[in-house]
């Protein structure tokens, strides 16, 4: 008996020991007062880096929204969640030609600081991108994402 609470014990400590703890993220005030000024109601927000900026992810009328900061306070971009069928139709008849039975699962709209449209339509872990009038631009794979974050 002591010999399985002695295993159970060290498992439990290297399963704890091996866990990262979730990184709270250091936001500039120049980023934090942008946030604050073009979101003042956003409540229960979570900050994280991407690529070297700063993301704030919250719920705007009840969808997924994130703000992507420079260090100094610019906006690089937002990302709202839409409705699958707020895609440009060519998105859909793309996806329908290339995926055949695979579904979208979820759809973002991105919009750069200078007005730049895309949109991404979620199938999986993958992220197929697509620009302004719904012309294929590329993939974005969520894992090698998340990956690049941990790195």
């Amino acid at each position: 008996m002591k010999i399985i609470f002695t295993c159970l014990v060290i498992s439990l400590c290297c399963i704890y020991g091996c866990s990262q703890p979730e990184m709270k993220v250091n936001v500039p005030d120049a980023v934090e007062n942008k946030f604050m000024t073009m979101y003042p109601n956003a409540g229960n927000t979570s900050w994280e880096m991407e690529d070297g900026k700063y993301e704030a992810s919250f719920k705007e009328n009840k969808l997924e929204t994130a703000a992507v900061f420079n260090a100094d306070g610019t906006l690089f971009q937002t990302e709202n969640e839409i409705a699958i069928s707020g895609l440009p139709q060519s998105v859909g008849d793309y996806m329908a030609g290339e995926m055949g039975k695979k579904k979208i699962t979820g759809a973002t709209k991105i919009v750069s600081a200078s007005g730049i449209t895309t949109y991404e339509a979620e199938v999986g872990k993958t992220d197929y991108v697509f620009d302004a009038s719904g012309q294929y631009v590329g993939v974005e794979n969520e894992e090698e994402a998340t990956e690049d974050e941990d790195d």
